[in-house]
């Protein structure tokens, strides 16, 4: 919020400022509805693997934006991998958790995210002073996460079928 604005001209403008700054909330909520298809075709590791890209290559592209209608989509993309991510991983975690521990780990996931946010806030103010482009790093660097994630995703148990539980396997 501090360089962008100025870097392309909008400083006076203060509804687009935060139109920009809201739209991955705004669009994640709108595109929250899309979770249920998206996991009947994907899968419940797929669909967090697919929305994960969502959070690595629209965050990058938004760094290398030139204008504020760039910012702008590369934020709603970023968005849309966030509502059906957010959508997606609670069922996820309810579905492979056993019964003694589902409702502790369900409920971690808001904690994870708050600390997510924490560390954004710190590398936010660790790029804040490089200069004119600190806001380009400070997008930017909300990649880094989503790479893990990505990754683990396929470490995770995978939903058990009907016919292996009651086989026993």
């Amino acid at each position: 919020n501090l360089s962008f604005p100025q870097e392309f001209g909008i400083e006076h403008n203060g509804w687009l400022i935060g139109v920009i700054n809201s739209g991955p909330t705004l669009f994640g909520l709108l595109s929250a509805w899309a979770a249920d298809p998206v996991n009947n075709l994907l899968g419940r590791r797929g669909t967090v693997f697919v929305t994960g890209l969502f959070c690595i290559f629209p965050v990058l592209a938004q760094a290398f934006t030139q204008n504020w209608q760039g910012l702008l989509i590369c934020r709603l993309f970023m968005g849309l991998g966030m509502g059906i991510k957010i959508s997606t991983i609670h069922v996820f975690s309810a579905e492979v958790a056993p019964a003694s521990i589902r409702g502790g780990l369900v409920t971690s996931f808001q904690m994870w995210v708050s600390f997510g946010m924490f560390v954004g806030y710190c590398f936010n103010l660790a790029f804040f002073r490089i200069g004119r482009l600190a806001w380009r790093f400070q997008l930017a660097a909300a990649f880094a996460p989503a790479i893990p994630v990505c990754i683990f995703v396929w470490f995770c148990p995978g939903k058990l079928t009907c016919s292996s539980r009651e086989n026993g396997d």
